[in-house]
């Protein structure tokens, strides 16, 4: 059989352990990859072009300057006036208040210009490696960062964070430093938010102290944070009580419904019940009070209606699955992983997978049907886009190196070599597309200091490339 049996008892890192030397190479060779992977990131964030949107942002324009006297949008009940995101300050907050202070630490060292690049690949690479580690921890039940397990782990997923070869579609760090703190910020926190929820029901490990003030703290900070939190909030959290509902009832088929339902509530610690429904009322509030507010590109907006929406939808998606292969690479190794431990002899650990495959493919589902009533971008035609599809994109990334972990660890000896080398050959492929472009931004730069040593108030740039 392909998966052991007898898992429980079978560690596929002993052998490797008891030769000590060759355990020391092993180890050595992936903590390096790792490390070259991040410095790696870095310099492809340091190269990547600034955005239209960081000036009125960082400055707090006219716009947005609304925002932080109203962090909560509760004025905008009582004023006819609109304006954009009124329930997305944290975001805002954040972004400005990071490149009013950093850039100014790096101008110690380095000219201002650079200054504003450094602080760019700082924030991204800091993130990205955030995610990895909660990822992973998540994936592998370990905490320690100088475990194999864990590093293992890591490295099944770290290629995946694309930065220029299959990032436009499925990009988890974005681009734009502006969107990046509107939409990868916030889900990596998101993420920091359920990893000890997601501990605590699948490896049994208890919620820390810490970890229950960071989950309360998050729960107030993310509704306010961007626009896909909310969404996802009030997806998941009635997933996850349905699924508890499920099991009661199939545990206890002849009690009465609302004895289920008490059962099931009694499964949760009271602590994640009072963060998880607080949670729930202050995403429902901002999705309303998102409602009340402008677009930002007034200049741009064009409605559609809902029927067109849900019309472009299947359009969006199809594009995202077959301009490159990046994604289709992935679903069909999942597919591939799934058959795996579907026929051979799991144990439970391999039911769990399954099941939370089942809840991802049913949060994807919902969580795409839901995307047109979030209205309609003439810079985003078809609804759906890479940056709108990230969660779902973070769910495929996450599986991948969970099941893949997981038949690693308990394939057998014979299998799982030619089963290595397949997976290894999958992340080459993933390494292969993310080819540096540190001339990226190269014109930009040049144009930021031409106009940084002009006297003019009006210049003229003869760089044929956008800048900001």
């Amino acid at each position: 059989m392909f998966i052991q049996s007898q898992y429980k008892n079978h560690n596929p890192f002993d052998n490797i352990t008891k030769k000590s030397y060759i355990f020391r190479i092993i180890y050595f060779i992936l903590i390096l990859f790792l490390l070259l992977d991040f410095g790696y990131s870095f310099m492809q964030y340091y190269h990547t072009n600034l955005d239209g949107d960081m000036a009125e942002g960082i400055l707090r324009a006219n716009k947005v300057d609304k925002v932080f006297h109203d962090p909560f949008g509760i004025k905008i009940f009582f004023s006819h006036e609109k304006y954009p995101n009124p329930n997305r300050f944290f975001s805002h907050w954040s972004f400005s208040y990071y490149f009013q202070t950093m850039p100014f630490v790096f101008q110690r060292f380095f000219n201002p210009i650079d200054s504003i690049y450094l602080t760019c690949a700082l924030i991204k690479v800091i993130t990205k490696i955030l995610f990895i580690y909660l990822l992973a921890a998540c994936i592998s039940g370990i905490r320690n960062v100088l475990k194999i397990e864990l590093i293992l782990s890591a490295i099944l997923i770290t290629p995946l964070f694309q930065t220029f070869g299959y990032e436009g579609y499925m990009g988890i760090i974005m681009p734009s430093i502006t969107y990046f703190f509107f939409y990868s910020l916030p889900l990596c926190l998101l993420v920091l938010f359920f990893a000890p929820f997601y501990n605590f029901i699948i490896h049994k490990k208890p919620i820390s102290i810490l970890a229950k003030i960071v989950m309360l703290i998050l729960s107030v900070i993310l509704p306010f944070s961007g626009p896909l939190i909310p969404g996802i909030i009030l997806i998941i959290c009635p997933l996850i009580f349905v699924d508890r509902l499920i099991k009661t009832n199939k545990e206890s088929p002849t009690i009465s419904f609302m004895r289920k339902i008490n059962i099931s509530l009694k499964y949760f610690p009271g602590y994640l019940i009072f963060v998880f429904t607080l949670f729930c009322l202050l995403c429902a509030y901002s999705l309303y009070i998102g409602t009340l507010g402008s677009d930002f590109y007034d200049n741009i907006i064009h409605t559609i209606s809902l029927k067109e929406r849900y019309l472009r939808l299947p359009i969006g998606l199809y594009y995202q699955l077959t301009q490159k292969l990046g994604l289709l690479i992935l679903l069909l190794m999942i597919i591939i992983n799934t058959i795996i431990i579907r026929k051979n002899n799991y144990q439970p650990e391999g039911k769990k997978i399954i099941h939370l495959l089942k809840g991802i493919v049913v949060f994807s589902l919902f969580y795409i049907l839901l995307l047109p009533l979030g209205g309609f971008k003439i810079y985003r035609p078809n609804i759906l886009r890479f940056d709108t599809f990230m969660p779902i994109t973070l769910c495929i990334v996450f599986f991948f190196g969970l099941s893949t972990y997981f038949i690693i660890k308990n394939a057998n000896k014979k299998y799982r070599k030619w089963y290595i080398f397949t997976a290894a050959a999958i992340l080459i492929v993933f390494i292969n597309a993310d080819r540096p472009r540190f001339e990226k931004n190269l014109c930009e730069k040049q144009a930021l200091e031409t106009l940084s040593k002009s006297p003019d108030k009006v210049v003229l740039l003869n760089n044929d490339c956008t800048v900001m």
